[in-house]
């Protein structure tokens, strides 16, 4: 709806944003909330494999027998916190700012998507096809950003 001539641009509001835009904002909180629940898994499983591989001779010579050292295992777990914590934390900066429409907002939330599809990447030829759903969910978000009326949504390339 286009205002009136002559009459204060802040008397109506914006247009609402096109449905690819919403989508990737339901994208970024969705990835959020699991990169957070998937944190608080992490936390807990770091919280009670250490007692555990203390306290039983079982879980230490099964650990043993497949070649894992315990101390390694809580590295890993680390990174895969640590992982889950920035990628949850960013997904939902980007799903809160994603209301702005500016260039900026657009192009970091294409930059922490390509970055996503990147290292999911790695992950696959690293440790199998395990990642599958992360880098559809990936692409998906890439494909809405990259799609005209979210590009021309946040002014970019238009």
């Amino acid at each position: 709806m286009q205002p009136p001539s002559g009459s204060p641009p802040d008397q109506y509001p914006p247009p609402p944003p096109p449905g690819t835009v919403t989508a990737v904002r339901v994208l970024l909180i969705i990835g959020g909330v699991l990169g957070a629940l998937a944190a608080v898994a992490v936390a807990v499983g770091m919280a009670v494999v250490p007692p555990l591989v203390a306290e039983s001779p079982e879980v230490r010579e099964g650990l043993e027998q497949e070649g894992i050292d315990p101390g390694a295992l809580m590295g890993t777990m680390l990174f895969a916190l640590v992982q889950s914590l920035v990628y949850g934390g960013v997904a939902l900066v980007l799903a809160f700012q994603a209301k702005r429409r500016t260039a900026t907002v657009y192009l970091a939330t294409v930059a922490f998507f390509a970055l996503a599809v990147v290292y999911t990447l790695g992950a696959m030829v690293l440790e199998g096809q395990t990642y599958v759903l992360a880098l559809l969910f990936n692409v998906a978000a890439l494909v809405l950003l990259f799609l005209p009326a979210t590009r021309e949504h946040y002014g970019v390339g238009t």
